[in-house]
């Protein structure tokens, strides 16, 4: 008998990184043996040196050289935890259990003094109008002797952050960048601004400078109370609710504002909608101008809208005023930008023919159970179900070799519902001990509507045959 062995180090190579890959891929930033700088990447990749590695590689296993087994020693290997495999260096990839994420940590060690904000370390805005930016610049200095140095940073949403600038002892303004220690007597000024565009009521956000100070992080915040500008009523939802695909729905909002002088309002064009969605907006009570604080925006939808629509994904409805957005940079072409409202439209189509629920679960099932779901079928129009088509529905298993035991384990029946609807009833009787695990299928119902002849429900559910566990007895 003839052994066929691998011995080629570039299958050698293929076979460590088929096992050893995954778990690099989960700790790209795992670090290499004591003493071996980290590259975060796998020292596997030491034949990307124009293959260097892999001739090196297949020199050592010319050579014979094997790995140490002694898992007390330095660079031995073990199933669990190879370093060599015939001349391949894997110490940089971490074994299952020891993967270690590298997080950035400051070299700078840390000092005495402290970075503080002069002043309060909170601008407080009060009331502002949604879309109005509130800007402040903050104060940093060192309180201490020794020089400190902000490695990172951090912003809440909401929070801009502008420039970092340092004043120096003389006067001096410069950019100031990370890493630049800042000299006691110095002052780091911080730029930085609050967006309320889309948010409404108390907002409070911060910028955290992180650095090698005693007191390690300083954090700077913006508090304000951002008023609404326009009142959408009942809510930014055109909701069109159920549907099935061949409806027409319509539904409507009214926009009015409190606040601002009578505006303009219309649809903006730029912003696509689909087909089978048309948006109306119209003044209510408009002035000469066509301007007016309240507005009727009216959508339809339908029909041949697609089927299972639902959510509101490429249904957005974005509406333009005339009311300046001040705290925006104007548009490249000097226009100055305006403030916007966003509308969303969602609904929930169902096809022309449906059943409700589209999809019958058995759940657990035990050894001698028996249970009964049901599905209503819904129609769209006036198509009247011929009930004697229905009683031909058949029960599918979605593997061919369990049909046999479906045809005798499970029965159906036709039956009225509520609303006038008819109801599918599938259903079965002392569920055999010695047939567990997962079972599903489909339930093929004849319809016989023009548009969808055999409607497909699907079932499934589980058989376990473990028994509930006896109560403990009590002495006595």
């Amino acid at each position: 008998m003839t052994t066929h062995r691998t011995s080629s180090p570039v299958r050698a190579l293929a076979a460590a990184l088929a096992l050893l890959l995954p778990l690099a891929a989960c700790d790209q930033g795992a670090t290499k043996a004591a003493g071996t700088p980290s590259t975060g990447s796998s020292s596997v990749g030491s034949t990307t040196e124009g293959g260097a590695g892999a001739k090196a590689a297949e020199d050592g296993a010319a050579k014979g050289e094997a790995a140490t087994t002694d898992p007390a020693s330095p660079g031995s290997s073990s199933p669990t935890s190879p370093k060599t495999l015939e001349g391949f260096d894997l110490s940089g990839l971490n074994p299952p259990g020891r993967a270690v994420r590298e997080v950035p940590v400051p070299t700078t060690p840390t000092v005495t003094s402290k970075l503080v904000v002069v002043g309060e370390d909170t601008a407080k805005f009060g009331r502002v109008f949604e879309g109005d930016a509130g800007e402040h610049v903050f104060d940093v200095v060192v309180e201490g002797d020794e020089p400190v140095v902000v490695f990172d940073h951090q912003k809440t949403c909401g929070c801009t952050l502008g420039e970092f600038e340092l004043v120096a002892k003389d006067g001096s303004s410069s950019e100031y960048k990370e890493g630049t220690p800042i000299e006691p007597g110095a002052i780091l000024r911080v730029h930085g601004s609050l967006a309320t565009e889309g948010k409404v009521g108390p907002q409070r956000h911060s910028i955290t400078l992180r650095h090698n100070g005693a007191n390690r992080t300083t954090a700077m915040n913006f508090e304000c109370d951002v008023v609404p500008i326009f009142k959408i009523d009942p809510s930014p939802y055109l909701n069109f609710k159920e549907m099935f695909v061949n409806e027409t729905r319509t539904a409507s909002v009214t926009i009015t504002s409190e606040v601002i002088d009578p505006f303009l309002l219309e649809l903006d064009e730029s912003f696509g909608l689909p087909d089978y969605l048309k948006v109306s907006v119209v003044p209510v009570d408009p002035d000469e101008d066509g301007r007016s604080l309240t507005w009727t925006v009216e959508g339809t939808i339908g029909p041949n809208a697609p089927e299972h629509l639902a959510g509101q994904q490429g249904m957005t409805v974005v509406l333009k005023t005339d009311v300046p957005l001040p705290a925006a940079a104007p548009l490249p072409d000097g226009t100055p930008r305006v403030r916007q409202i966003n509308l969303h439209a969602i609904a929930r189509v169902k096809p022309i023919v449906s059943a409700k629920p589209a999809f019958i679960s058995f759940g657990a099932v035990r050894p001698g159970s028996s249970a009964e779901r049901a599905c209503a079928i819904e129609i769209g129009d006036d198509f009247v179900v011929d009930r004697s088509r229905l009683e031909q529905l058949e029960v599918v298993a979605t593997d061919p070799k369990d049909q046999e035991f479906y045809d005798s384990i499970f029965t159906h029946s036709i039956q009225d519902g509520e609303n006038g609807l008819i109801e599918v009833h599938l259903a079965f009787e002392n569920w055999p001990q010695d047939h567990v695990g997962p079972f599903r299928g489909e339930i093929h119902i004849p319809i016989g509507h023009p548009l969808k002849s055999v409607l497909t429900v699907m079932f499934s559910g589980v058989a376990n045959n473990t028994q509930p566990l006896p109560l403990p007895r009590k002495d006595g």
